[in-house]
């Protein structure tokens, strides 16, 4: 119902401003009919209105102006035109260009064919593993557990950034082609380690040895994709 009152009310505005332009053109007509009649009726009296302007030089004023107006609005427009088809053009071809991107991406992913490149580097990790060092550097085996579960979460991230999908790490290890991923095996001895941490709790005894070569294959995936 508001909406309906709301076009009601724009249509009686837009009636009424193209009313009132109307009688604008049409109260200029009759001031410039009287001021015609006006200067017949006078020059029959001898009164000369030379000094004033004719209604011919009159309309040819008005003439001028809309001309010059209608030149500018033209230019005004042309550019307009131009700058939007230019836009519209770029964001079809950004478009069209990610499309690509994900389908070639998916494509590599079909077809077994290599499917990690410099796109996924992220320098983000780069702190996450700095702390996990420090935790390495430690002489206390709970920093060592928490720096493998950490590295885990690394892993879990990276495989995301590539595309593979799963509930948790191991399913998406599942979907890896040895020909795409040269480290799997390490990714998995390091996996199933966090595994034991995580599911045997203090029922595990994690040695430094262990740790340490957890640490290095976690190392060794993150290098071959760089991603720290």
């Amino acid at each position: 119902m508001a909406d309906a009152h709301k076009e009601e009310s724009h249509s009686s505005g837009s009636t009424e401003g193209a009313g009132g332009a109307l009688d604008a053109l049409f109260w200029l007509l009759f001031v410039l009919v009287v001021l015609m009649i006006l200067g017949a009726f006078f020059k029959m009296f001898g009164v000369d209105f030379s000094t004033f302007p004719s209604i011919s030089s009159v309309f040819e004023l008005i003439f001028n102006k809309i001309q010059v107006f209608s030149v500018f609005l033209s230019l005004v427009f042309f550019s307009a035109s131009i700058y939007f088809s230019v836009k519209v053009t770029e964001l079809f071809h950004g478009a069209h260009s990610h499309g690509h991107d994900h389908g070639g991406h998916e494509h590599h992913k079909d077809e077994g064919e290599q499917v990690h490149d410099l796109n996924i580097q992220n320098h983000g990790p780069n702190k996450k593993w700095l702390k996990i060092e420090e935790k390495m550097n430690s002489q206390n085996e709970q920093d060592w557990r928490i720096a493998i579960v950490d590295a885990d979460i690394i892993l879990e991230e990276m495989l995301g950034r590539m595309g593979y999908v799963g509930e948790g790490i191991a399913e998406k290890l599942k979907q890896v082609d040895k020909a795409d991923f040269k480290t799997i095996q390490n990714a998995w001895n390091a996996h199933k380690l966090r595994n034991r941490i995580a599911h045997e709790g203090s029922n595990f005894h994690l040695s430094r040895t262990e740790a340490e070569i957890a640490i290095d294959d976690f190392k060794k995936v993150f290098e071959e994709f760089y991603f720290i």
